[in-house]
């Protein structure tokens, strides 16, 4: 199982971990949303509470408690763990015959490696789209598929195409590129409106460059200067490689756009007691 810790939250009651296995299956629809916590404090919680909420009202449904109790439960979980630096998952389980219920809780996670930020990485692109794709749903299939790849290809991360022959988002991240000192990004409607990529925005318009928000397909993509992923864990995370094409690392906009996202974090979690 993905759970980590001595504790984990089920609505607003804590549970041993022993007890998870009665909750880590769902039959139905599942939400979910996964954050860092940075010593001790949760990034952007707020923004991934709000997105959350989002996602249930996408699936037309609403979520079993209410947001002020999830971000009480997120503290409660923080405070009767011992985890510093984790990603904490919350989900909304709706079963068939069953009351829905939240769960909050630690998740394994795997953070890039100083040469990964460094050197980037090495992704694949995929013919895939998200069904509702601002909504964060549980797709096992698209999941399962997308990780083969990676584990069979040994590479970071499987880029998602559509039917116009767009790249869309990351199986676990969004997209970007630069060219020209502009910053492109797919349209929103198309992808899952990451918290990151939300912040990766901010940082654009705080260092004054251009974001455009327009359909790139590969072969947009081969005339950028540099592309990188965007997520909880992956921050703004280089990529070296897409398919056969590859790119520069060392971009100024890129790199100045990983600086002021720094900052962008520290500043957040400074607001947090």
């Amino acid at each position: 199982m993905e759970i980590r810790g001595k504790h984990f939250i089920v609505n607003t009651r804590r549970e041993d971990t022993a007890e998870f296995i009665k909750y880590c299956k769902c039959d139905g629809l599942t939400l979910y949303e996964v954050f860092r916590i940075i010593e001790k404090k949760p990034l952007f919680l707020e923004d991934h509470i709000r997105r959350f909420a989002h996602s249930a009202s996408l699936a037309g449904v609403e979520l079993p408690i209410n947001q002020h109790e999830i971000k009480a439960t997120v503290f409660e979980l923080i405070r009767t763990n011992r985890f510093r630096n984790a990603n904490i998952k919350l989900i909304a389980c709706y079963p068939r015959d069953a009351q829905p219920y939240f769960c909050a809780y630690f998740v394994e996670h795997q953070y890039p490696t100083p040469a990964m930020f460094k050197n980037g990485v090495e992704t694949v692109t995929l013919s895939a789209i998200r069904v509702n794709p601002n909504a964060k749903i549980f797709n096992t299939a698209l999941r399962n598929e997308t990780n083969e790849i990676k584990s069979r290809l040994k590479i970071y991360e499987v880029l998602l195409v559509d039917e116009k022959g767009n790249i869309t988002e990351g199986s676990r991240s969004n997209f970007f590129a630069i060219r020209n000192g502009e910053v492109i990004t797919p349209p929103l409607q198309d992808v899952l409106p990451g918290v990151t990529r939300m912040h990766v925005i901010e940082a654009c318009i705080r260092l004054g460059y251009s974001i455009n928000e327009t359909n790139i397909s590969p072969g947009d993509a081969a005339m950028c200067d540099a592309v990188f992923i965007t997520g909880t864990s992956r921050k703004i995370l280089p990529i070296r490689k897409i398919d056969e094409l590859t790119f520069r690392v060392d971009n100024p906009v890129m790199r100045a756009l990983m600086d002021e996202f720094a900052v962008i974090v520290r500043q957040y979690l400074a607001t947090i007691k």
